[in-house]
């Protein structure tokens, strides 16, 4: 189990250079985008409209953290809005993608993962003082959104990140605050046959 704090994170410049992108975890440790990489967590601040960076091969998920969000457009499937806090929209990175800022800057939270070898899943739960449980998966990440909770005996508190890999199988959490907290929990596994 490793607990990742907002100092452990890297900020870099998008792989198309139009914006910033708080880079969480990257596997293997020390990839870049260039050489590479398995799959890979990270938050972007997206101050204008534009193409995304374009990542083939890989699969996406992204969530609005903050602000009123995108309108998605994709090379061959519906355009979306990335409209609502903390709801997933999943889509191919091989896409030619735009986003278009709907009310101003937003911040979203970013999945990745190689296709060919990893798939993920991810769920947001939000958090009262019962403990729920958390998926299972080889690896799994748990990042507090909001608030400060308790997961297993680890405490997070808001934009830290644990990564269980060798850790307990059965995982549980809750928030450690009255008005609760939100966590954006996140399992990865391999492809069948990897």
């Amino acid at each position: 189990m490793r607990h990742l704090r907002p100092s452990d994170y890297r900020v870099m410049p998008w792989k198309n250079g139009g914006g910033s992108t708080t880079e969480l975890i990257i596997e293997p440790f020390g990839a870049s985008l260039e050489t590479g990489f398995l799959w890979r967590l990270s938050m972007a601040e997206v101050a204008v409209s534009g193409p995304f960076s374009r990542f083939d091969g890989y699969d996406r998920t992204l969530l609005l953290l903050e602000g009123r969000g995108l309108h998605l457009g994709f090379e061959h499937q519906p355009s979306v809005h990335l409209d609502r806090l903390l709801e997933p929209i999943a889509f191919r990175g091989d896409a030619l993608t735009s986003g278009t800022l709907l009310d101003g800057p937003c911040r979203d939270f970013n999945v990745i993962t190689r296709r060919a070898r990893y798939q993920h899943r991810l769920e947001v739960l939000r958090l009262d003082s019962q403990s729920r449980p958390i998926l299972q998966a080889q690896i799994r990440f748990i990042f507090c959104a909001t608030g400060k909770v308790q997961v297993n005996s680890f405490q997070l508190s808001a934009m830290e990140l644990l990564r269980v890999e060798t850790g307990p199988k059965d995982l549980e959490a809750s928030a450690l605050e009255p008005s609760g907290a939100v966590i954006i929990v996140i399992g990865i596994d391999p492809v069948k046959g990897e």
